[in-house]
């Protein structure tokens, strides 16, 4: 813990409650686990850069500036990692993250912020990764049919045998009326059969299955056989196909995984000063000026935590006024008020915007 402030102090303050109510505007959990992590410091340089990056940031949410989707991706690189491939789904987050931290970085870059266009400027430009997954993956996370030739000529060739199949079955069971128990195509065990009378055993089916009652079998005609087996076999490509496909593309995102790890710090970052500019706005908070004298200045000081409820304090005293004295009756007006006052000196001192003039 910082010596600016203990674990209880931070308690009796409840600055982690306050601490939620700034993560709530960010766009991500990123941005969340990022506001999350402000604590008091007693750091003047470093104050002053968080202050004009935030400064910039209020700017920029004036002006329209937000953030697109993002995403933690910080599990799914792990899981890459342990297990050399992803489902096709879990590509969705990667496109939405970069495509957000494309746009953040030419709107950062086109902006007159200084400090933020230098700060998005270290994000990767990972475009052709992002133009390879959605050459691969469509919007609903799946495979895309022609993500590559061979995947689209099997898909066809599949497309074809199912229709071949259905037909011949529908013919067999014209040419056997007598023997059919319903008149429909189905499947069992991966293989297009159709619904008989126990009698058409002597048909030369092959019976996969019967009813509960034993009065229907499941059978596949002869006839069907090599079409069925030619099926299965174009499934078991398919699905070589697509683990092979899904297995690349993992392989040329973890090529990247270092630039998108550090990207993610980066734009985690961003979304918290995202989120104390979206708390200002809300709150009208402002940030605090700093002084080499001993003075501390507060005016409508209003308590995040009380809402609408918050009743406004002021309080003002420095070297020529060293002590303040608080009094009045056992309503609980006190204790806001010196919570308020420590609140916001850890809320300053943490860069976060503090709902007052100071």
């Amino acid at each position: 813990m910082s010596e600016v402030l203990n674990a209880r102090t931070a308690r009796d303050l409840e600055y982690a409650k306050v601490l939620e109510l700034v993560a709530k505007e960010a766009a991500s959990a990123l941005g969340a686990e990022a506001v999350r992590a402000l604590w008091p410091r007693a750091d003047r340089a470093w104050l002053e850069r968080e202050f004009s990056l935030l400064r910039e940031m209020e700017e920029a949410v004036r002006a329209g500036f937000a953030l697109g989707s993002l995403h933690d991706l910080r599990p799914l690189l792990a899981e890459a990692r342990e297990h050399g491939i992803l489902g096709p789904e879990d590509f969705l987050p990667f496109a939405e993250t970069l495509a957000a931290a494309a746009d953040v970085r030419q709107a950062l870059a086109a902006s007159p912020h200084p400090r933020l266009a230098a700060l998005a400027q270290r994000l990767s430009d990972q475009t052709p990764l992002l133009t390879r997954i959605w050459r691969t993956i469509d919007e609903r996370g799946e495979i895309r049919p022609d993500a590559t030739p061979k995947l689209r000529a099997l898909l066809e060739e599949r497309r074809g045998l199912v229709e071949e199949i259905q037909e011949a079955l529908r013919r067999f069971l014209q040419r056997h009326r007598e023997h059919v128990q319903d008149a429909v195509v189905t499947q069992r065990g991966g293989r297009f059969v159709v619904p008989l009378k126990t009698g058409a055993r002597s048909l030369g089916v092959v019976v996969h299955e019967a009813s509960g009652s034993g009065q229907t079998l499941f059978a596949e005609p002869a006839e069907v056989v090599p079409l069925n087996n030619r099926l299965r076999e174009v499934e078991d490509e398919l699905d070589r196909e697509r683990h092979r496909i899904l297995a690349e593309l993992t392989g040329l995102l973890l090529q990247e995984a270092e630039a998108i790890a550090e990207d993610l710090e980066i734009l985690g970052y961003l979304d918290g000063l995202y989120a104390r500019a979206r708390f200002a706005r809300r709150w009208d908070a402002t940030l605090p000026a700093f002084t080499e004298e001993p003075r501390l200045e507060l005016w409508d000081a209003r308590h995040p935590l009380l809402g609408e409820r918050a009743v406004p304090i002021s309080l003002a005293f420095g070297a020529e006024k060293p002590v303040v004295v608080i009094t009045g009756p056992n309503t609980g007006g006190k204790t806001v008020t010196l919570k308020t006052l420590g609140l916001f000196c850890a809320l300053a001192q943490a860069g976060i915007p503090i709902p007052a003039w100071a």
